[in-house]
């Protein structure tokens, strides 16, 4: 592993980081773009890393551990940090992590995988995902990321469907054409303006109370919901997660 990042990040040596790569090498890199099947794949895209970055790379190892898999064939992970200076001059750190599996051919090592990852930014201490951030995240949709998200939507659920976020009020973040009929506006913006941008608006007042009381009882009991309830201009089912 050593052998391979100071040929590959210091030594920037693309026939000589080729050498300890099998040919089914599967890579996989933190970037979207960054996949390789192939070692003819993995050139490519080391040829296009080099030429906008020909500079070294230099890089510390840490935690590293490795465990035999079957005779002859090992898993190996590593904390890496690198160090590099970008084509404007500044001066970069990275952290990432490294896993990698390895066999011998009867004469060194070879490369069969390697993956690195970053650890998220969007993900807090604690949370198995990112669910915080993409919650968050919806809040900034788009007019035109809304109509694409009740799209795929209404292919699974056709009907009239509206859509708040777990806040008080439930904010508004989506309603689609075929509810806006049934009620009987012009636009999403109407109806949005209309209801003050929250779903509890939209509820008759009679229910709202209701409506608030039985989303907090069901919700603390998990994450699937149904409630049924009027609205000003009809009568709706409310339906989770």
């Amino acid at each position: 592993m050593d052998v391979f990042f100071q040929r590959y990040l210091v030594e920037r040596d693309a026939p000589r980081t080729l050498k300890l790569l099998s040919d089914q090498v599967y890579s996989v890199g933190t970037g979207e773009g960054e996949v390789a099947v192939g070692k003819e794949a993995f050139a490519d895209l080391l040829g296009t890393e080099l030429t906008q970055l020909p500079g070294p790379i230099f890089y510390t190892m840490s935690d590293y551990v490795q465990k035999k898999r079957v005779p002859g064939c090992w898993d190996c992970f590593c904390h890496m940090e690198m160090s590099l200076t970008l084509p404007d001059g500044t001066q970069a750190l990275y952290h990432t992590r490294v896993t990698a599996g390895l066999h011998w051919d009867g004469m060194r090592f070879l490369i069969d995988t390697i993956h690195a990852s970053e650890a998220s930014k969007y993900q807090e201490n604690g949370e198995f995902f990112p669910l915080k951030f993409i919650s968050q995240g919806l809040k900034a949709l788009s007019r035109e990321t809304r109509h694409e998200l009740m799209e795929l939507i209404e292919q699974i659920m056709p009907g009239g469907i509206v859509g708040g976020y777990m806040e008080e009020g439930f904010p508004l973040y989506v309603a689609n054409e075929r509810l806006l009929n049934m009620a009987e506006y012009e636009s999403y913006e109407d109806f949005e303006d209309d209801i003050q941008g929250l779903v509890i608006n939209s509820i008759h007042p009679d229910d709202q109370a209701y409506v608030n009381a039985e989303m907090a009882e069901i919700l603390a009991q998990g994450d699937q919901y149904e409630i049924e309830y009027h609205e000003e201009k009809g009568r709706q089912l409310f339906l989770g997660p």
